[in-house]
């Protein structure tokens, strides 16, 4: 025997609430996902906002002569961002920039 009016009613009810929940957090993960790369852009993204081949950046980055980017984890093979403010400091004077990144450093 099936369930009752009522009882399919109620369980309609909370799938349709867990649906909405499930919706609701799919949004907001969407949100910050937006948010983040907005800020932080990967190796392409950088390489094309500075006007760079990703063979170029890459060659400047290895040089030391770069952005300084943020490596997202200990390993290795760990993904790098570059934060946009650094992007557009380098990009509006990169040798400023790659002077004051040296006195820092020392």
């Amino acid at each position: 025997m099936g369930l009752s009016i009522r009882a399919r009613r109620w369980a309609a009810e909370q799938a349709r609430k867990r649906h909405e929940e499930r919706q609701a957090a799919e949004r907001e993960r969407q949100a910050a996902a937006e948010a983040y790369h907005a800020e932080w852009y990967d190796r392409e993204r950088a390489a094309d906002f500075l006007s760079l081949s990703v063979h170029q950046f890459k060659r400047l980055m290895a040089s030391g002569r770069g952005p300084s980017c943020v490596k997202n984890g200990e390993t290795r093979q760990a993904t790098v961002r570059w934060a946009i403010g650094e992007l557009r400091a380098f990009r509006d004077d990169p040798e400023a920039y790659v002077a004051a990144r040296a006195a820092q450093g020392a």
